[in-house]
């Protein structure tokens, strides 16, 4: 029995959701949607008010537009569970967490699996997709877009709304939680498929959570699982990152600075001035002519 938790950024779901679900779970379930359209929750907030809710042992947090093409996927995820050391189980992870600023999207090596980009979005590629023979791995993070948890696991952790705000990071910060705080594994699962629409994007917000969650767990990483890491490789990798990062951090601030009250306000007085001096330009070009 699996509580499927949401996130919407509609009233409701879709109808094609809801019957995408109902044909592929496979068994008893109940659909909590927490209503987002007035922007009143963050995504750790509107989970937690979701586990709140559910009345079932198993939760599956899950974004608003993906598509399953797994039949029977509950069974599969009640299948994952039964391993006593397993934790949180989603279907795109990464094996490595630095101890530098970086999102797991942009961290070698990555691991992929059950994930099919919808309308052949290029932006689903990712690196090291890798086949196994097991039926699930080990790793250090897993993404939001679909993870599912024990609900007993909130007995003991929470997703952190006190700290975090928007909707980024509560996918790297939970799996920390589970890792250290509730001291179980976070595993990608090979044997279910998900299609997703849309991927995540950055903004002020992203890389002050970001800059916040490296804060907040600098003690315990680097963390890798299931992985021999190359030493030579992960310097490389982390000076990329640190330039990136530095150059993304430097962009919010100013992109934060043209958005202040203070700008928009500077730049609406002084519109009439700028559109008489571009006039004024052009007159006194025909008139050289």
């Amino acid at each position: 029995m699996i509580s499927l938790i949401i996130c919407s950024r509609r009233a409701n779901v879709t109808q094609q959701l809801k019957d995408n679900i109902n044909l592929t779970i496979g068994v008893v379930y109940e659909l909590i949607v927490i209503d987002n359209s007035q922007n009143n929750y963050s995504i750790f907030s509107a989970y937690n008010e979701g586990v709140k809710r559910a009345k079932y042992p198993y939760l599956c947090f899950m974004h608003d537009d993906i598509f399953y093409y797994t039949d029977n996927w509950g069974e599969k995820v009640l299948f994952h569970f039964q391993e006593q050391n397993t934790g949180l189980i989603g279907v795109i992870g990464s094996h490595y967490l630095p101890n530098t600023i970086a999102y797991w999207h942009d961290i070698i090596p990555s691991y992929l699996s059950g994930v099919v980009p919808i309308q052949d979005n290029k932006k689903f590629e990712y690196l090291d997709s890798k086949k196994s023979q097991e039926s699930s791995v080990e790793v250090a993070i897993v993404d939001g877009m679909w993870f599912c948890m024990p609900k007993k696991a909130f007995e003991t952790i929470r997703f952190d709304d006190a700290e975090f705000n928007g909707f980024h990071m509560y996918d790297m910060d939970i799996c920390m939680q589970v890792m250290i705080h509730w001291h179980k594994q976070v595993k990608v699962v090979f044997d279910i498929s998900v299609g997703h629409y849309t991927s995540a994007t950055t903004n002020d917000v992203f890389i002050e959570n970001l800059n916040f969650f490296y804060k907040k767990w600098q003690t315990f990483l680097p963390i890798h699982r299931n992985i021999v890491l190359d030493e030579k490789l992960c310097n490389y990798m982390i000076s990329r990152l640190q330039q990136y990062y530095t150059l993304f951090d430097k962009y919010c601030i100013v992109n934060k600075k043209f958005n202040t009250k203070s700008y928009r306000l500077g730049k609406m007085i002084l519109n009439p001035f700028l559109y008489i001096q571009r006039q004024t330009k052009k007159l006194i070009g025909k008139q050289v002519v």
